[in-house]
């Protein structure tokens, strides 16, 4: 909550057992989701784990790939809107211009105005200032959303387990099993590994 660079936070960790999970059921930790100023996902364990983080977040999520999906459908959505609210705000401008030139056409025909052509002069500059104003407003506006969704998009792809293949590191699991291996403790002398790098895999056996 020091940095202000972030839209949302993900508070979470894959499965576990009860004592893998109890970290978010301390209060400290409650406290510090609670009183975040950054929205935040809970997103701790399997669908059926729940800890006293889930309860204080701004929303739960599941798993935390479902709270990444959360995060990033939303952003997609408002990618996709970014055409369909440039057509609206033309369509917009363009029945305030019609609007406008309409109302113009009347005074210019108006017996009651000593100088028809200086009103419709003034008018006219009126309706273009307020159509630039409007413009570089709404353009902006586009610009700033355009890179706020790219700005997430690129720091999501950062998080990727491809892309931190792609920088030389590498997942190792027992062959058969999807979890990967963190302590070498838990690998018994003769078992197969399966080892995935960023091109093809190595599958070995333990000493």
């Amino acid at each position: 909550n020091q940095r202000y660079d972030i839209d949302v936070l993900i508070v979470g960790r894959g499965g576990g057992s009860l004592e893998d999970l109890w970290a978010f059921n301390e209060e400290v930790v409650a406290r510090a989701i609670y009183c975040s100023r950054i929205p935040v996902i809970s997103a701790v364990g399997h669908e059926v784990d729940f800890t006293i983080a889930d309860f204080v977040a701004d929303a739960r999520a599941a798993t935390p790939t479902m709270a990444a999906q959360m995060v990033t459908e939303g952003w997609v959505r408002v990618k996709g809107e970014l055409p369909i609210l440039r057509k609206r705000f033309e369509r917009g401008m363009q029945q305030y211009l019609n609007t406008r030139s309409q109302r113009l056409e009347r005074l210019k025909m108006s017996h009651a105005l000593r100088r028809p052509a200086d009103l419709f002069l003034q008018w006219s500059q009126r309706v273009d200032e307020t159509v630039e104003r409007m413009t570089r407003a709404v353009q902006q506006e586009l610009r700033l959303e355009a890179q706020r969704v790219q700005g997430i998009s690129d720091r999501l792809l950062a998080l990727s387990p491809e892309h931190v293949l792609q920088r030389g590191y590498s997942i190792t699991r027992k062959v058969g099993e999807a979890k990967a291996l963190r302590d070498a403790n838990a690998v018994k002398s003769g078992e197969k590994l399966e080892t995935k790098l960023m091109n093809g895999t190595v599958i070995s056996t333990s000493d």
